[in-house]
């Protein structure tokens, strides 16, 4: 949402509905195994969720370090790590298990299978 806040729908009937972030959202994907959920935000952060549960008591947990605000994210296929490029044209590596990022992760991701492909640069650009 535009004020920072995630609204989100079961079977049309609002089930969560919280502000999270001070800033708009850019991206918001589900993981490939269907138990997190992150979305960008124009604070330059993100914000995981643990859906495992399903979506009462969500708690975020805001991790990155981009320098400008991110603008397209992707999972790794086993839903393991994250990749995400921001406004100031920076590709960055996290793995999901601690939100740490990791600073070699352009070499150590090169073979990695993408779940999707949203990021502006990579290998595969």
């Amino acid at each position: 949402m535009v004020d920072g806040s995630l609204r989100i729908y079961e079977s049309g009937k609002l089930v969560y509905c919280e502000k999270i972030a001070p800033e708009w959202s850019e991206d918001i994907k589900f993981s490939p195994d269907l138990n997190t959920l992150i979305l960008s935000n124009h604070d330059n952060k993100l914000y995981k969720f643990d859906i495992s549960n399903g979506f009462s008591n969500l708690k975020a947990k805001k991790f990155g370090k981009s320098s400008s605000f991110i603008t397209h994210f992707d999972y790794s296929a086993d839903s393991q790590c994250l990749r995400t490029t921001d406004g100031s044209y920076e590709l960055l590596f996290y793995d999901l298990n601690s939100c740490k990022q990791n600073t070699s992760g352009a070499s150590s991701y090169r073979d990695t299978l993408w779940a999707t492909q949203s990021c502006v640069l990579g290998w595969g650009v």
